[in-house]
């Protein structure tokens, strides 16, 4: 798992998904949630939450602006949503998405 600061008390959350055998190939999905104070508990929310991204590619996120993050991917894309949102004291932040990708 690997997390990136987006500001606000906010992170995004890369969480390797790891289904199957040899044949299945690795998928990563990105969520946008509160800062967790460790994997363990980013791990559980995860499973509450619904990711804005899902793919192949590792490392999706290269830069963090106010309030937009810039993705790059470089392999099959099998859900993308170009907005999110987390909730901090009970704040809404809004964060928005502009993907790059190309196929394999």
């Amino acid at each position: 798992m690997s997390t990136t600061n987006v500001g606000e008390g906010g992170a995004i959350y890369e969480v390797l998904y790891n289904s199957g055998g040899a044949t299945v190939p690795y998928i990563y999905r990105y969520f946008l949630m509160p800062l967790q104070s460790s994997d363990e508990d980013a791990l559980q929310k995860s499973k509450e939450s619904s990711p804005f991204l899902v793919t192949k590619s590792p490392q999706a996120v290269r830069e963090v602006l106010d309030g937009k993050v810039r993705l790059k991917t470089e392999s099959t894309i099998y859900e993308f949503r170009n907005v999110s949102i987390f909730k901090v004291d009970g704040e809404i932040h809004i964060v928005s998405f502009d993907l790059d990708s190309t196929g394999p």
